[in-house]
């Protein structure tokens, strides 16, 4: 099995972001980000750990700054480990984000569009 994130790992990849396209630095919520952990070790499947993911750091914010931005990152980065990834253009990116942050998605039409944009990677 495939070992998920950590909590150092999630604030490392907010903080990377953070540094590299601007924002506030720092942690809202960190008891959010420690129960997202626990809701991981009971997702079997990829598509519904992502989606798990972006839901809830997008919706639930349990970063000053950055929340969607560290969702999509956190889901993709996971989802390449299991030799996958989302591929989708900016704009609708971003429009499924706010969506998603305003809490106009639920997981399980999260998960869905996870499935409808999620390609294989070949590392051969």
């Amino acid at each position: 099995m495939i070992q998920d994130f950590t909590l150092e790992q999630i604030k490392a990849i907010h903080d990377h972001i953070i540094s590299k396209y601007g924002g506030q630095q720092g942690i809202l919520y960190e008891a959010t980000l420690e129960h997202l952990l626990m809701i991981l070790e009971s997702c079997p499947d990829p598509a519904r750990k992502a989606a798990t993911i972006i839901h809830c750091i997008a919706a639930r914010s349990p970063f000053i700054d950055g929340n969607k931005r560290t969702a999509f990152e956190v889901a993709n980065i996971l989802l390449i480990t299991y030799k996958r990834t989302i591929v989708v253009d900016n704009k609708d990116l971003v429009t499924f984000m706010l969506l998603v942050a305003d809490n106009k998605k639920t997981i399980f039409e999260v998960e869905e569009w996870i499935h409808s944009h999620l390609q294989p990677l070949d590392f051969t």
